[in-house]
């Protein structure tokens, strides 16, 4: 299970920049628009397997087997930190080693008891001003979808499939 538990302060797209791709110059669907922006972003991410924005997250692990050792790849990646390691039921911190490989960022935990709770932060870029322009475009495409599909498929992705897939094994520096 893996839960965001701190949202970016900054959005992939901003308010102004997708009231102007889809030439609106009103505020009437502002809030509605705001969730626009977070739909189109999400699928964004989803879609790459990848945190553009930096968060927090929260992923617990369970498994119904006796562990000796176990590597635990971290499902959103890219991993920045690695906050803690813990048992959840004794609240006990764990020794961890951290690795990568092709898969992506893992830890290594010997001779533990489930569940346990990892937190950490992954993502891309600290700040709106690094997010590179088309990823603002891909998720301006996305929004622009989600807006004119209403309840249709939302999932057809046009000219933003080139650059999701080209961010599939992307990293940004």
């Amino acid at each position: 299970m893996n839960t965001i538990i701190e949202f970016s302060n900054f959005k992939l797209i901003n308010l102004e920049l997708l009231k102007a791709h889809l030439r609106i110059e009103n505020d009437i669907e502002n809030e509605y628009l705001e969730i626009v922006i977070d739909m189109a972003a999400n699928i964004f991410e989803l879609q790459i397997g990848k945190s553009i924005a930096k968060k927090k997250y929260s992923y617990v692990f369970t498994t119904s087997s006796k562990i000796i050792m176990e590597k635990i790849y971290l499902p959103v990646q890219p991993v920045i930190e690695i906050c803690f390691v813990k048992q959840v039921k004794s609240n006990t911190s764990l020794y961890f080693r951290q690795g990568e490989d092709n898969e992506g960022i893992y830890i290594t935990l010997y001779n533990f008891k489930h569940p346990i709770e990892i937190q950490y932060y992954a993502g891309m870029v600290n700040s709106y001003e690094q997010i590179p322009k088309d990823v603002q475009y891909a998720v301006l495409q996305i929004a622009k979808n989600i807006y004119d599909c209403g309840d249709e498929d939302i999932t057809r992705l046009g000219a933003a499939q080139q650059v999701l897939n080209s961010y599939k094994s992307v990293s940004i520096s």
